[in-house]
């Protein structure tokens, strides 16, 4: 077991599966690009900003700042990498 239990925990991480439903979104048109497109244009701003915020990242990303963990608890992750 994980020397914590938040060690792998993302903010999309749930009891069940996450799905969301396009329907709605795909009867207007709307139609997903693949993931590696779609994260093209946002990539390079978050790459900078995360390197520019440093401890000030809270004030970038607030509402990534609410999710109550650790998000950056490296010492917990390389216990876990350790041990497996």
């Amino acid at each position: 077991s994980p020397p914590a239990d938040h060690v792998g925990a993302t903010l999309w991480s749930t009891p069940g599966p996450l799905v969301v439903d396009c329907t709605k979104a795909q009867s207007l048109g709307w139609s997903a690009p693949p993931y590696a497109e779609a994260v093209i244009p946002y990539a390079p701003w978050l790459a900078k900003a995360g390197a520019t915020a440093g401890p000030d990242w809270p004030a970038l990303f607030p509402v990534f700042a609410t999710y109550g963990r650790d998000p950056f608890d490296y010492e917990a992750e390389d216990g876990f990498l350790a041990t497996h």
